[in-house]
């Protein structure tokens, strides 16, 4: 079976081997009637799951998410396999922005939520014009919320510091503000004792330090910082010694 594949698709001519006549043309129609295959299979209609990233404009006034709402819905449409390549791709491109603050209040406290039904016509618009949209899932989207509070607390710094021989500090290190306001749910700023700044290395130092340290927000999940950086002074200055 191999030899007789051999002889079919190879042949030997002048001591070299190359494809043969036969073989040639037997690809150039598998690849004929692959490409028809595939025009044929694209003019077709088909059901297609595909996902609307979403984004979120800033609650206003004094509420606060307290979970993350969803990324996505999943939106069924219908069209040909023309209609429907690279709509996804298209999609990601294009999230959909909801205004939080049109949410509709539930029944239940500090629970609110929008109807999808109500992003459809903005759906649409998303979409490929020859595409027909089904459906979309879920059907409400659902937003937890809670009174924001604020609240202020200390800053803490981690600073290491090598002075160049013959200098040293004038006086202690100085962060302005010392302190900051956090603003966020009850239940999260109330476990927040204070905010600490991105550590700091200085080697060798004889200058007077002025300049701006950025401060650390990872580690509090729904907290509001009122800035990102404060101002750090180190004041140094050269010492003498003498008998």
């Amino acid at each position: 079976m191999l030899r007789s594949f051999k002889s079919f698709f190879l042949e030997e001519n002048q001591g070299k081997i190359k494809l043969s006549q036969r073989a040639v043309i037997f690809l150039f129609c598998l690849l004929i009637s692959s490409f028809f295959w595939l025009l044929s299979a694209l003019s077709k209609d088909y059901n297609s799951r595909l996902y609307m990233p979403l984004t979120y404009d800033e609650l206003s006034g004094s509420f606060v998410l307290t979970q993350d709402p969803p990324d996505q819905v999943m939106v069924e449409v219908r069209g040909t396999g023309f209609e429907l390549l690279g709509e996804q791709w298209s999609l990601s491109r294009n999230p959909l922005n909801i205004n939080l603050n049109q949410a509709k209040e539930d029944k239940r406290e500090g629970s609110y939520f929008i109807p999808t039904i109500e992003l459809r016509t903005r759906l649409i618009r998303n979409i490929n014009p020859n595409l027909t949209l089904r459906y979309i899932s879920p059907d409400t989207l659902y937003f937890k919320t809670e009174i924001r509070f604020r609240k202020k607390v200390p800053l803490i710094s981690d600073i290491t510091i090598d002075f160049e021989s013959g200098y040293n500090m004038r006086a202690e290190p100085l962060l302005q503000p010392d302190s900051i306001w956090i603003s966020g749910p009850a239940s999260f700023i109330d476990t927040v004792e204070g905010v600490h700044t991105e550590k700091l290395v200085l080697s060798k130092l004889k200058d007077t330090i002025d300049q701006e340290l950025p401060l650390i927000h990872a580690g509090i999940p729904g907290v509001k910082l009122e800035r990102n950086a404060v101002q750090l002074i180190i004041p140094v200055e050269k010492f003498t010694e003498k008998e």
